[in-house]
């Protein structure tokens, strides 16, 4: 009988919970938290945290301690829920929850609207107010890495992924006019993710990809109206998936999430699978010096592991039918990687550093509209590639020298710039970090 009545009450709380919210007012009561004896954890350490309709609810606020930076902004009345850059183990509260002060399932104490609207890694969620605090439900920090309950131990755990991102440059591959499509695969090497271009599409783009999503950027400026390359599948793929509808965070801000018909519509061009299981997430549209960006996020945080394989393919079924159940290409080599960027036009070595960590390799395409576009690229020994133009190429009139410090992490770069009268070029000096591509000096 006892279950019997427990199971109303529960029933009677999820009707009061879904109250249209046109007729609530800030305050009223929307619902009871449910006494429980489940234990809510991230990244090992307990956390607060209440049972909300049967399922797990955590304070916003008590998140800052636990790897989130949360923001408030009171003009909005809008509370912001990000993973942090710096989470600090050390620096996790020692709480050690309490057993249920009555029966489990059982009324605690009552569930409050709020206007407030939270947004958790840059998506809305459902918030309550408990106790004049804001509360989240746990299974929303999925996206900032791995939800798991396990009924056996009664705890609900949450595991801040690892940050890891690996990108291909638009110089590292030379333009053709046959390009069928782009399938990029990330395997782990040694610990690292490192991303290997299965079929070279041509033209010109950039492939990020992190633990959180992908951006794909795509440039044309160098190619000439009429030119083949726009009749590649590749290309098609890319024009259909940037001008299908889907969100634009440029001009909607925040508001990125598809709708079934969007989401259908980008399978058909773009797929991407982890370990040979569908990733989900939304597609939607950024913009950049006149190009468009094509960004796929992730529903939730993708971690990592040696012989993962996460496949990502851009094209059309057809485009992909001649290719299916092909073992995937292994990773370039280092001399391979160089080989490929010197069939680049107008490529020369300008510095070679033997028995340490890389190359660095200068050049240009000819063509552009603003003239010929410089290039200066890493190469790096262990594989992979990062492009410098931003750091350095936008910096100078003309590059002089390049050479290396004591620090062999150090890049020197030599070379003129625009007098403020534009009448004279004046020599300057720039380091660069070649691994993370910042400016350390000039």
């Amino acid at each position: 009988m006892k279950r019997i009545m427990l199971t109303l009450i529960t029933l009677l709380l999820l009707s009061a919970l879904i109250q249209p919210a046109s007729a609530l007012k800030i305050g009223d009561a929307v619902g009871q938290v449910l006494y429980t004896d489940i234990v809510a954890k991230i990244d090992g350490h307990p956390i607060r945290a209440y049972n909300v309709a049967g399922n797990m609810c955590v304070v916003a606020e008590d998140l800052r301690a636990y790897g989130f930076d949360v923001t408030w902004y009171g003009d909005e009345r809008l509370l912001t829920v990000d993973p942090s850059k710096t989470v600090n183990p050390a620096a996790f509260p020692e709480y050690v929850p309490e057993p249920p002060k009555g029966q489990i399932g059982a009324p605690a104490f009552p569930i409050l609207y709020t206007d407030i609207v939270t947004y958790v890694d840059g998506r809305p969620v459902e918030s309550y107010n408990i106790d004049g605090r804001t509360v989240i439900y746990f299974q929303d920090l999925r996206k900032s890495g791995v939800v798991h309950y396990d009924n056996a131990v009664r705890t609900t755990s949450f595991t801040h992924a690892d940050p890891w991102s690996v990108s291909l440059a638009k110089t590292d591959f030379p333009r053709t006019a046959n390009g069928i499509s782009l399938e990029a695969v990330v395997r782990m090497n040694g610990g690292k993710p490192v991303l290997t271009l299965a079929s070279d599409p041509g033209g010109q783009f950039e492939l990020h990809v992190s633990e959180r999503g992908l951006r794909l950027a795509h440039y044309t400026y160098s190619i000439p109206e009429g030119d083949p390359y726009y009749e590649t599948n590749f290309y098609k793929s890319f024009h259909a998936l940037a001008t299908m509808g889907l969100p634009d965070v440029d001009t909607n801000y925040l508001h990125y999430d598809n709708t079934d018909g969007q989401k259908a519509a980008v399978s058909a061009y773009l797929r991407v699978t982890l370990n040979g299981e569908p990733v989900k997430g939304d597609c939607y549209l950024s913009w950049g010096n006149g190009h468009a960006d094509v960004n796929f996020n992730f529903d939730k945080m993708i971690g990592l592991n040696n012989g993962d394989l996460l496949r990502i393919e851009i094209g059309t079924e057809d485009a992909f039918a001649a290719t299916a159940g092909q073992p995937v290409p292994a990773a370039r080599t280092p001399e391979e990687e160089l080989n490929n960027l010197r069939q680049r036009p107008l490529f020369y070595e300008t510095e070679t550093v033997e028995n340490e960590l890389c190359y660095v390799l200068r050049g240009e395409f000819r063509g552009t509209p603003r003239g010929n576009q410089k290039t200066l690229d890493v190469v790096y020994k262990s594989g992979g590639t990062k492009s410098l133009y931003n750091p350095v190429c936008l910096s100078f009139q003309a590059i002089d020298s390049i050479e290396f410090s004591s620090d062999p992490k150090i890049l020197i770069v030599k070379g003129r710039v625009l007098s403020a009268d534009r009448q004279t070029l004046l020599p300057s000096t720039l380091e660069v970090n070649i691994y993370t591509g910042e400016t350390v000096k000039g």
